[in-house]
């Protein structure tokens, strides 16, 4: 959007806006109905300010955890302040304050209804709506007071104020300013104040072009606290941003996941080829013979049958090894060699299992190539120490 909208509701349902350049100055207010204002904005991000005579602002206390659960106890916190039914009404709040305080706005919810249908319809772009006094500048100590026609618009806090007409401003600056009197007041405009303020110091503040250079602030200003309900429609160029956006957040998550998914492959590519490297080693220093590794298991199951076939029919150590492996890997493990002598196709080893029952279980094996014999067991802390002799199986037996 190249520029923003600031518009203001006035009575018998006529508006009056103004373009809001990017420095924040207003340009020729114009009048009109809905129509006109909806022509207007074209492309334009809106800001609407609502007659103050119908929007009340109210303090209070609620306890709440979160913004969503304040706005729900929002309406009965105000229930013993405000003329008319709760159910008549649209309420809103703004965010936590001091000591948990809260500002409540609300208005009548026919009105407002009634002012956001056509804009809802034509789906225009509506930044926030706030009440005509919130637009006005403020500070803390101050009340901000604009004198327009027959009315005054006061700001007295960040996100509280009121409209009085002159007729009655009297008796309800009098009865404001004893709940809560300002430190000065900041006049915008011309004009004789009401008489209740002459006890308090005034600064002025001309307005030659009117109002619209404060009012063109809002703008580009939040005020906490929005009267624009949840379920107002978002405008399509909106939707539209939004699709794209999530469009392109999915493509960064998926570019993201890849790159990771590449890395990972490569690290694990450099693994296995490390361990590859590493198992054609130890092929290397245990069978020098072979000069190319091809298939590190099958060519070493190719060496070990041909030593059998050279060990004629005295068992080898590997093939007695052998056995003693497959029946511990039958077994519950935990075994480790201590100790292991060879001789005449015999083989004793000293070994530390677990417990008796797992040496036990090493010949309990029908179909192992091997008979192993307990020949004693020596209890330690770490286990049980048991002398084997381990012998090739005889055919038959």
């Amino acid at each position: 959007m190249t520029a923003a909208l600031v518009a203001r509701a006035l009575p018998g349902a006529i508006f009056e806006w103004a373009e809001v350049d990017r420095d924040g100055a207003p340009g020729t207010p114009a009048r009109g109905g809905v129509q006109s204002l909806i022509d207007a904005c074209a492309a334009r991000e809106m800001t609407l300010l609502l007659d103050g005579r119908s929007v009340g602002t109210l303090p209070a206390a609620i306890p709440a955890k979160s913004q969503r659960q304040a706005r729900i106890a929002a309406p009965f916190a105000i229930e013993d302040d405000v003329t008319e039914e709760l159910e008549a009404l649209y309420v809103t709040c703004g965010p936590a304050e001091e000591a948990g305080v809260r500002t409540v706005g609300y208005t009548r919810r026919h009105e407002l209804d009634a002012l956001l249908a056509p804009l809802a319809e034509a789906r225009v772009a509506l930044r926030g709506v706030r009440p005509d006094y919130l637009a006005l500048p403020w500070s803390p100590g101050q009340w901000s007071v604009l004198l327009e026609d027959n009315r005054l618009l006061v700001r007295t806090a960040a996100r509280q104020g009121f409209v009085v007409e002159r007729e009655l401003a009297t008796e309800v600056l009098s009865r404001k300013l004893a709940e809560a009197a300002p430190e000065r007041i900041v006049q915008f405009g011309d004009g004789a104040l009401p008489a209740a303020f002459q006890s308090l110091p005034v600064s002025r503040q001309s307005l030659v072009s009117g109002p619209w250079r404060l009012f063109a602030k809002a703008a580009t200003e939040s005020a906490g606290i929005d009267w624009l309900p949840d379920n107002f429609p978002r405008p399509r160029n909106a939707r539209r941003a939004a699709w794209v956006w999530a469009a392109s957040l999915l493509a960064l998550t998926l570019a993201v996941h890849l790159g990771f998914l590449l890395v990972g492959n490569a690290r694990l590519e450099t693994q296995t080829a490390a361990l590859r490297e590493a198992q054609a080693e130890i092929m290397r220093g245990t069978f020098p013979e072979i000069t190319r590794i091809v298939n590190a298991e099958v060519q070493a199951a190719q060496a070990v049958a041909a030593l059998r076939a050279l060990g004629g029919e005295e068992a080898s150590v590997l093939e007695l090894l052998h056995g003693l492996g497959l029946a511990a890997n039958m077994g519950t493990g935990g075994f480790r060699l201590l100790n292991v002598n060879y001789a005449n196709g015999v083989m004793s080893v000293q070994t530390l299992a677990p417990d008796i029952a797992s040496l036990e279980g090493l010949g309990a094996d029908a179909d192992s190539p091997v008979v192993i014999e307990i020949l004693s067991v020596e209890n330690r802390e770490s286990g049980v120490v048991g002398n084997l002799r381990v012998r090739r199986k005889e055919q038959g037996s």
